[in-house]
């Protein structure tokens, strides 16, 4: 008997071990601010500026979501694919939790490119080392090192003593963790 529950565990174990391995993050190609202030200005201050201070309160994910979909496909005339619509969520997220906001919106072979909430300041590593990122028509650009990958760069923005890290093995934008979450 002990023999069958351990072939088991070893068939289960094969099975885990075997399992393909995770798709990389890939960048969002899509700029929630940009978005934002192309198609909500008419309604709403530049940068999702000037939002009451209890701003959220009360949403879960999916008042949240229904908004965003009343917001762009009635109001702003624009249908967002489900992408679109997670990154322009987790800028709200962050909006409501009065935190930078940062999204990976490009790459061009080294050259990653970022957009964060206007104001902040942006840094990265890349394996744990510090390389230049530089502002460019606002948005943030940096070059991937040799020898590395998407998934080695931990990109920080930070605004008024509030920091906000993206690391990109994790995923394309920050604030993803659903309302209600732990």
């Amino acid at each position: 008997m002990l023999g069958r529950v351990a072939l088991g565990l070893f068939v289960l174990g094969s099975a885990v071990l075997q399992q393909p391995p995770k798709k990389p993050v890939e960048a969002t190609t899509f700029a929630p601010i940009g978005f934002f202030n192309k198609n909500c200005y008419y309604c709403h201050p530049k940068d999702g500026a000037g939002y009451p201070a209890d701003f959220g309160k009360g949403y879960d994910e999916e008042k949240l979501y229904d908004r965003l979909l009343d917001m762009t496909e009635e109001k702003a005339r624009v249908a967002l694919t489900d992408k679109e619509l997670d990154v322009l969520a987790s800028w709200m997220r962050a909006l409501m939790k009065k935190e930078p906001h940062v999204a990976w919106v490009e790459t061009k072979g080294a050259e990653l490119t970022f957009e964060a909430t206007i104001g902040a300041t942006v840094t990265a590593t890349v394996k744990g080392s510090a390389v230049a990122v530089r502002q460019d028509k606002g948005l943030w650009k940096l070059m991937r090192p040799a020898g590395s990958v998407a998934g080695d760069v931990v990109v920080t923005a930070t605004l008024q003593r509030k920091s906000t890290k993206l690391a990109l093995k994790s995923a394309a934008s920050s604030h993803t963790k659903r309302l209600g979450s732990r």
